[in-house]
């Protein structure tokens, strides 16, 4: 069990999404030219700054996981009402 082991379920960190996008040989910037967006907007995502579930999802499909286990955060009921009382930045 390398220390590499991530997931068991639970959330991924923004480091583990970079992990896995650079084991797979993925750019941010490749997925922002890939769906239109800037290479910041994709790192705000990661990092949990905003919010796109179309974003997330484009993410989740480079690293062959389902958006709802890398950022379950966004997809908890609590979290959400709680991220729509703090009015982040949506971007779709």
């Amino acid at each position: 069990n390398s220390h590499f082991t991530f997931y068991r379920g639970l959330k991924m960190t923004p480091f583990e999404i970079q992990f896995e996008l650079k084991k797979r040989g993925i750019t941010q910037c490749s997925i922002a030219k890939e769906i239109g967006v800037s290479e910041m907007v994709i790192s705000l995502v990661i990092f949990r700054k905003t919010i796109s579930d179309r974003i997330m999802k484009a993410i989740a499909r480079k690293i062959a996981r389902d958006h709802k286990a890398v950022f379950p955060y966004y997809y908890s009921r609590e979290k959400i009402s709680e991220t729509r009382r703090k009015r982040p930045v949506q971007v779709y």
